[in-house]
């Protein structure tokens, strides 16, 4: 997948701009506050419908503007050209898709697979577990879009049980066991078939992170991660009925999917805590490059990669060492930094986009 063009009005701090990506690894550079992120919220709502970073889709609406318009142009691996338009009244959000409405999410959670390294992403390691199960039901979801589709399935017998055990308490007759039966039934299920497709994907993730990792000559071995899953117990359907009691008396669901997490360990001690600033971004870039193959070889599609401030926290040893780690993929690689600066190694490869105000 390669994006050939990008065209902005009134969206955010641009009231209108245009670009066609004629390099591989482009380079969009400015001062802080000259729109280099609101140029990857435009690519956010080209890629999966929604930006990364704003919290609303009117709030990305040029000030004293009345609409925003993102257009955009994909090739596709077969060489295909596609159009992508997603417009914003300030009462609604339309999605077009070769002239065509897109009106189900999951079809955008596949279409266009992005990838992302900001400085937001240090909460995969230091964020609570629910930062570190969207993360693999993000990128799970740009490979299967029916995987999105049973998340969703999940969430919604989740919350209705929820709401059964917040209105019945303690109570424990029948007809309310016969109803919990059903919910659990569900829950098991649903859970079961996604917690198997997030073992695999960690099981593959694992193989060709061993790999990429060493890319970036990490200090320190017995580097790893491990998924923590309430299905990893001997007895799971057992342990979901001892915790109905304490469901009903706490009116919440304290077993399921829902609580499983990744674990991420350096020299057998919490990733966040033995390594330093660096080392955590070295791993969350490794981390990244494995995604990103393993999208691929899943989906067929090539994944566009981008960096927000990537050359922040590293040393100039490691800035080349992800100079060469882009320099060995096919990917498309959008990066964005406040100057024109970037490892030598790049030379006449780099388009750049500078985001610099004329004086």
């Amino acid at each position: 997948m390669f994006l050939k063009e990008l065209h902005l009005k009134h969206f955010k701090s641009h009231e209108s701009f245009d670009v066609d990506f004629t390099k591989r690894i482009s380079l969009v550079c400015g001062a802080n506050g000259s729109g280099k992120t609101n140029v990857l919220d435009a690519l956010g709502l080209i890629g999966r419908g929604k930006p990364f970073f704003a919290e609303s889709d009117v709030r990305c609406i040029e000030d004293g503007a009345t609409f925003f318009r993102v257009e955009g142009m994909v090739e596709d691996n077969e060489g295909l050209f596609k159009n992508i338009l997603v417009f914003h009244d300030g009462s609604k959000k339309r999605i077009q898709l070769d002239h065509e409405e897109v009106v189900s999410r999951s079809s955008m959670a596949s279409w266009f697979p992005m990838l992302m390294h900001s400085p937001f992403s240090f909460r995969l390691i230091t964020g609570g577990a629910e930062e570190r199960r969207r993360w693999m039901d993000r990128i799970l979801s740009m490979i299967d879009p029916s995987y999105l589709q049973s998340r969703l399935n999940y969430q919604k017998v989740l919350t209705q049980r929820t709401e059964f055990v917040k209105k019945n308490g303690m109570a424990s007759h029948q007809p309310i066991t016969e109803l919990l039966d059903v919910y659990d039934d569900q829950l098991f299920d649903l859970g079961k078939s996604l917690f198997d497709q997030r073992l695999l994907f960690l099981q593959g993730l694992k193989e060709i992170f061993d790999h990429t990792v060493d890319q970036f000559e990490f200090a320190g071995r017995n580097l790893q991660f491990d998924y923590l899953s309430v299905y990893h117990h001997n007895d799971p359907k057992t342990q979901q009925r001892k915790a109905r009691s304490n469901d009903l008396r706490l009116g919440r669901s304290t077993w399921g999917v829902h609580r499983d997490d990744l674990q991420f360990t350096l020299k057998e001690s919490k990733l966040r805590w033995e390594a330093s600033q660096g080392q955590q971004k070295v791993f969350l870039l490794a981390m990244l490059f494995a995604a990103a193959q393993f999208v691929e070889s899943h989906s067929g599609k090539t994944p566009l990669l981008l960096f927000d401030d990537v050359f922040d926290r590293l040393d100039e040893h490691r800035q080349n060492l992800f100079a060469q780690s882009i320099d060995g993929i096919k990917n498309q690689v959008l990066l964005t930094h406040t100057s024109k600066n970037y490892p030598a190694s790049f030379c006449d490869r780099i388009g750049i986009f500078d985001l610099t105000p004329l004086p």
